[in-house]
């Protein structure tokens, strides 16, 4: 059972939560931390697991592909500029053959 979950959906620790919680910034990271946000405490403590497990899996889908787009940099251009090319050596080896 993840005790991260348990911590912020129960209602037991009630003098723990409110010193962690005291600042909502700290909320806020927390659940940021843990790829969740107030609408799937809601889902959870409302029972509806399954809608809870969906929410959740959808925001890692969105965070895990921004890190891994960000990470390989698919946006990057790493072709190098034609210029760079040395296109005469090759003209002077079909030239050669000939």
């Amino acid at each position: 059972r993840n005790r991260a979950l348990t911590f912020l959906t129960t209602q037991s620790n009630q003098s723990a939560r409110k010193v962690i919680f005291a600042r909502p910034w700290v909320r806020a990271e927390v659940l940021r931390a843990y790829c969740l946000n107030d609408d799937m405490i809601d889902l959870f403590n409302g029972g509806r697991r399954e809608d809870f497990l969906d929410a959740r899996q959808g925001r890692i889908d969105v965070i895990l592909s921004a890190f891994v787009n960000r990470m390989t940099e698919w946006s990057f251009e790493d072709t190098p500029p034609l210029d760079s090319l040395a296109l005469d050596e090759l003209d002077e080896l079909t030239e050669s053959d000939e």
